[in-house]
């Protein structure tokens, strides 16, 4: 099962700048890193994080929930990045969400 911890150390190495998880995410998902910004939306997330930890078959709803009841945007506001909506549609599912640092 997908922890919390788990999604949070994916977007820390993220915000540390981790050479493989970058090269992962280019071939993986080619929009998704733009500059020093990931972009992306929950269910290509959620394949990442499956495809990243090699997990089969990770619940969606599980993932989502985990996601929402986490400290995760604390724990990124103590290192200096957010993640925030970049693509409103109105739908979780449906919108683009970018991790970035704080003011930028």
């Amino acid at each position: 099962m997908l922890t919390a911890q788990q999604i949070s150390q994916l977007f820390m190495l993220f915000t540390q700048g981790d050479k493989q998880l970058v090269t992962q995410l280019r071939h993986c998902c080619p929009e998704a890193v733009v500059e020093t910004q990931w972009q992306f939306t929950l269910p290509v997330l959620h394949q990442f994080v499956q495809h990243f930890y090699a997990l089969e078959n990770s619940n969606y709803q599980r993932f989502r929930s985990t996601l929402f009841n986490s400290s995760i945007n604390h724990d990124l506001a103590a290192v200096g990045w957010t993640i925030n909506i970049a693509i409103n549609r109105a739908n979780v599912d449906r919108s683009v969400y970018v991790l970035q640092q704080l003011g930028a």
